[in-house]
Formats: structure tokens, C-alpha cells, sequence
């Protein structure tokens, strides 16, 4: 039965969405808004790497298999591709047509 499950799932397209890993942009008191082109923080590629880590244990298990990882040109999504798919026989696909469009934002204040 159980390979019978692996089967009816591996034959199915599916697409997955991975939000980036935590950026100072991400951390109260949120004062990194005015620079929308965050990097990683080590916490952001700890984050990462433990999708890296369950993104390899699908794929040896067969639930899972990845044609393509498609990122925007922000570092924050370029970081956390190259994080989560790294080991995995996977290309990681930069775009523009997919990235949010760059706003002047404040900082809000206490």
C-alpha cells in the first residue's frame, strides 16, 4: 500500500511556496524597512537549512521531487534557494517576473 501512495503522489505536479528566512526586516523593532534588499540573518539560515534538511529527506523518500526552484532577485530569496536546495540535484532559477516591486516604506516609531 505504501508504495502505492508514493506513486499516486509522486505523479502529480505540485508547486511549493517557501517564504524566506528571517531578515533584520523581520525583527521587532522592524528598523530595517527602509532597505527592502535584507540578507539572511543566522537565524534566517538556520531556517533554510532546515528545509534543506526536510527537502532531502521527501526526495530520498520519494514524496517528493523538485524540477526547478524559481527566486526573485531579492538576496533574502537567492540566499534561502541556494540554502534549502543545496546537496539536491536541483536548479535554482533566478526571475524578475515574480518579484514585488521595490516601495519607499518608514519606519514606524514606538
Amino acid at each position: 500500500m505504501q508504495r502505492a501512495a508514493v506513486a499516486a503522489v509522486a505523479s502529480k505536479k505540485r508547486v511549493l511556496f517557501l517564504r524566506h528566512g528571517q531578515t533584520a526586516h523581520n525583527i521587532p523593532p522592524y528598523t530595517a524597512v527602509l532597505n527592502t534588499d535584507n540578507e539572511l540573518t543566522p537565524a534566517g539560515e538556520q531556517q533554510a537549512a532546515e528545509v534543506n534538511l526536510q527537502l532531502k529527506q521527501l526526495s530520498a523518500g520519494g514524496w517528493l521531487h523538485l524540477d526547478a526552484v524559481v527566486v526573485s532577485p531579492l538576496t533574502r530569496s537567492i540566499q534561502t534557494g541556494l540554502i534549502a536546495t543545496e546537496g539536491l540535484d536541483v536548479p535554482v532559477v533566478l526571475t524578475r517576473e515574480h518579484a514585488l516591486p521595490v516601495c519607499s516604506c518608514l519606519a514606524a516609531g514606538p
